[in-house]
C-alpha cells in the first residue's frame, strides 16, 4: 500500500466509463488518482509527486491518438511511467507504445487482481507487455534488452518477491515481464526504432 500511495496517477483517455471503471479499481487498492481525464489538455498546474504514473486509455482503431499522448507525457515528465490500458488486443500497438517510451500496454479483458499487480510492476520499474510483444521482438531482430538500458534483462525468473507478484499475472503473462530501471530515453528509443527498420 505505501508504493501505491508514493505514486500520482492520472488517467487520460476518450472513454468515460473505462476510465472511471478503472478509478474505481486502483482507488479500492489505495492507489493516489489525481486526475481523471479525456485529454492531457486538461491537465493543469505542474506535476508535484517525484514519481508518476499516467494510464492512457485507449479505445478503437487509431493508435495515433495514444502515441501522441505517450510522446507528450514523456516530454512533458521524463521520469514518469506512462502504461497503455487497451480496451482490446491489436498485434502492432505494443510495439508502438514501447518505441515511444511506455512501460506497459495492458488489455481490459484481464482480472482486477492481475491489472493491480500489472501496475504495481510497472511501479516498481518493470515494462509490462503482452507474450507477443517479446515474440515480435525477436522476430525483428531487436531484443527488449537492445532497446533498454543496459542494466536490463527480460525477467524469466526472478527474486521470491517478483515471482509472487507476477503469479498472480495470467500465466501467458508471466514470462513477458521484463525489468528497468529506468525508462527509455529518447536516445534509446531512437536506437531501438532503427533497430527495427529493415
Amino acid at each position: 500500500m505505501r508504493r501505491h500511495q508514493s505514486f500520482e496517477t492520472f488517467l487520460i483517455g476518450k472513454s468515460v466509463l473505462m476510465r472511471e471503471g478503472i478509478v474505481r479499481i486502483l482507488r479500492a487498492e489505495n492507489f493516489r488518482v489525481r486526475a481523471s481525464v479525456s485529454s492531457p489538455d486538461e491537465l493543469t498546474g505542474t506535476f508535484r509527486g517525484p514519481q508518476l504514473l499516467f494510464l492512457i486509455v485507449h479505445t478503437g482503431d487509431d493508435f495515433a491518438l495514444a502515441v501522441a499522448q505517450i510522446s507528450l507525457m514523456r516530454d512533458k515528465c521524463p521520469n514518469a511511467r506512462v502504461v497503455v490500458v487497451a480496451d482490446h488486443y491489436r498485434s502492432t500497438e505494443p510495439d508502438l507504445a514501447f518505441q515511444v517510451g511506455a512501460a506497459g500496454y495492458l488489455v481490459s479483458d484481464m482480472s482486477c487482481d492481475a491489472f493491480v499487480k500489472s501496475i504495481e510492476l510497472v511501479m516498481m520499474g518493470e515494462a509490462v507487455f503482452p507474450p507477443a510483444f517479446q515474440t515480435s521482438a525477436h522476430d525483428t531482430g531487436a531484443s527488449i534488452d537492445a532497446t533498454r538500458p543496459a542494466k536490463t534483462t527480460v525477467r524469466t525468473s526472478s527474486c521470491r518477491t517478483m515471482r509472487a507478484r507476477r503469479s498472480s499475472l495470467p500465466e501467458s503473462w508471466q514470462s513477458c515481464v521484463a525489468s528497468s530501471t529506468a525508462t527509455p530515453t529518447s536516445a534509446s528509443r531512437e536506437r531501438s526504432i532503427s533497430q527495427r527498420r529493415p
